[in-house]
């Protein structure tokens, strides 16, 4: 479960901190 949220955060993150 928190390896799930963690996940979608760091693929929305990832784009932002680009």
């Amino acid at each position: 479960q928190l390896e799930q949220l963690e996940n979608g955060i760091n693929q929305r993150w990832g784009i932002v901190a680009s």
